[in-house]
Order: structure tokens, then C-alpha cells, then sequence
């Protein structure tokens, strides 16, 4: 399948090198920034693989896209309506990858349209092992050729509606975006105390390691399901010069204690 990226940051990077990995041809890569240098690094890429002379077109203007099978518009959810409403297309499909936009945004671009989310922190100099793919379209036909291009670059693809990614996309906020902040608060914490966050990523892991096997409120430990008070007081005084600390410390304690309180009918 011939695919032009519009797009030219982390989503467009990773996807864009999947893709062409998995034997789709970048004909362009369409961005205002960047464009050449995304358009040299799949060139780079291309080169080590099965296709050495792959040589996507940079371009910086919609106007100037080429005839392609997928248009891919990888570009932050803000931006997504206005960069749609650049291109006109006609018959050829054009998906974007944005997890709170709806799927009709492109309507005035194609006929043919779909989604096709990454459910996944992505970063250009990283690769992730597995990127989780949500996958809609405009009718069956679409959504079916969507999926099957998200199957040639992830072993897990689920069909969502514009409702249904909605709710994974508060959900990667709440496991993802918001524990980095407190993981932030908490290296700063133990950098002023001297102490290094290194030794807190074995028990990390571990956590995220035990809900592949069981439910989250089956593996949850510490004082306050243990309702260990002595330790809660212990920890609260060493946070009362981090009052937003103290802050997070006191109200996630209350929250476990009420949730558990309530799970099991009895105080932890």
C-alpha cells in the first residue's frame, strides 16, 4: 500500500517506520516542519531493510500531494481539523491517529475515512515491543481496510467507536500521564533527600508486571489497605515540608481506605 505521512513528529515517526517496515511504501511525508528530516530517517531506515531504495518525498504544502492508497494525518488532536480541512483527496482514504477526535473531522477530505490510534506513549527515539491500535472508519469497507493495515504493524487491534477510544484515552491518562507526574514529584523528592529514583523501578515494573495476571484491586498494597496507622503518621511527618506531596499522600490514602471500606465491607 502506498501511504503519504501528513505529519512529522513522534506518532508520524514511529507509525511511518513500522509501516514501511512492514513493506507499505512512504511515497511523501507532508509537514510544514521536519518533513525532510523524517523523509531522511526512513530513508536511513529503509536502507537496512528489505527496501534500499525507498525515498519518500518531503513536502511542506497539501497542495502538493501525490496520488497515495492511505493518507495517514499523524498530527497533534488540536490540529487535526485544521490540517483536514487542507486536503481533498477524493476517493482515497484518509485516517488520522488522534484518540479524542472524532472520526467525521474528515469527512470534507474523502469520501473514505477512518482512525487509526496508537494506544501508546510514543516517542521518536523509542520503540515500543507492542503499540495497541484502535481502529474505526466512515463504513465497513474502511474500517476492514484499516484494521488490516493496523495488523501489519501491531498484534493488538481493536475496533472503537468515536465513544468507545474516547474512554481509553481519559484511561491512558489516568495510568500513564498522571503516575509520571507523581513519579516526577517523587524523584525530586529523594533527589533533595539525597536518594536516587533507581531503586524504585524494580517495584514499578513489579506492579504493572502482576495486572497482566490479576485485577488492579487484587494487587493493591501498602499502609492504608493494611490500615498500618503507625507508618501512615511515620511518612506524613517526613512529607510536612512537601505540602503538595502531603497533599496526594493524605488524599490517596483516604481514597484506598474508602475504596477498600466499601470492596470488602470492612475497614482495611
Amino acid at each position: 500500500m502506498t501511504i503519504t505521512l501528513i505529519g512529522s513528529g513522534n506518532v508520524a515517526t514511529v507509525l511511518g517506520k513500522r509501516l514501511q517496515r512492514a513493506g507499505h511504501t512512504i511515497l511523501q511525508v507532508c509537514s510544514p516542519r521536519n518533513a525532510e528530516a523524517l523523509g531522511a530517517a526512513l530513508r536511513a531506515e529503509a536502507r537496512k531493510g528489505e527496501a534500499p531504495n525507498a525515498a519518500p518525498e518531503a513536502i511542506q504544502d497539501p497542495k502538493n500531494l501525490k496520488k497515495a492508497d492511505l493518507y495517514l494525518v499523524a498530527v497533534s488532536d488540536t490540529a487535526v481539523k485544521d490540517v483536514a480541512g487542507q486536503i481533498r483527496v477524493a476517493d482515497a482514504l484518509v485516517v488520522h491517529t488522534a484518540g479524542s477526535v472524532p472520526l467525521d473531522v474528515l469527512k470534507e477530505a474523502s469520501k473514505r475515512y477512518g482512525v487509526l490510534y496508537p494506544l501508546q506513549s510514543l516517542r521518536k527515539e523509542t520503540d515500543p515491543d507492542i503499540i495497541p491500535l484502535l481502529v474505526d472508519g466512515s463504513d465497513e469497507d474502511v474500517r476492514s481496510i484499516v484494521e488490516g493495515v493496523a495488523k501489519t504493524i501491531s498484534p493488538m487491534v481493536k475496533r472503537c467507536n468515536d465513544a468507545e477510544r474516547l474512554f481509553f484515552h481519559i484511561g491512558g491518562v489516568l495510568v500513564n500521564n498522571f503516575p509520571n507526574y507523581l513519579y516526577t514529584q517523587t524523584d525530586l523528592f529523594l533527589q533533595d533527600k539525597g536518594q536516587s529514583i533507581d531503586m524504585l523501578l524494580p517495584l514499578m515494573a513489579e506492579t504493572v508486571r502482576r495486572l497482566k495476571d490479576f485485577p488492579p484491586a487484587e494487587v493493591q498494597t501498602g499502609p492504608a489497605v493494611r490500615g498500618d496507622e503507625a507508618t501512615i503518621r511515620k511518612h506524613q511527618e517526613q512529607l510536612e515540608g512537601y505540602p503538595e506531596l502531603l497533599e496526594w499522600y493524605n488524599a490517596f490514602t483516604n481514597k484506598i481506605r474508602s475504596f477498600y471500606a466499601r470492596k470488602y465491607g470492612v475497614h482495611p
